[in-house]
């Protein structure tokens, strides 16, 4: 596992190889759950999102934010990442994510 790199998109993909649960994507550590969850609610508290809304998540890391537009009820929630390594791993745990 790469601890330290220059380049994001290698960086990227050596953590997405390597990740056991998805929110290992979200670079943060893995004791960090509730917080990541907390942030992203306060997301979508401040952008209003509702039952029937489009989310596109630019950079979505662990899917949190993903996760809580499904609740929420939003027509369509993708999330998008910067390797095709990343992309598959959210989509291991059901979530719709492309590389982009």
């Amino acid at each position: 596992m790469i601890s330290r790199s220059d380049d994001y998109v290698e960086y990227c993909r050596e953590t997405a190889k390597h990740a056991s649960d998805a929110h290992d994507l979200a670079l943060r550590g893995r004791d960090k759950k509730q917080i990541t969850r907390l942030i992203h609610t306060r997301i979508a508290e401040a952008v209003e999102l509702h039952s029937g809304d489009d989310l596109v998540d630019i950079g979505c890391g662990d899917g949190t934010l993903l996760r809580i537009a499904e609740r929420a009820g939003t027509r369509t929630a993708i999330g998008l990442l910067a390797t095709d390594e990343e992309v598959a791993v959210l989509r291991r745990f059901g979530m719709e994510a492309r590389q982009g």
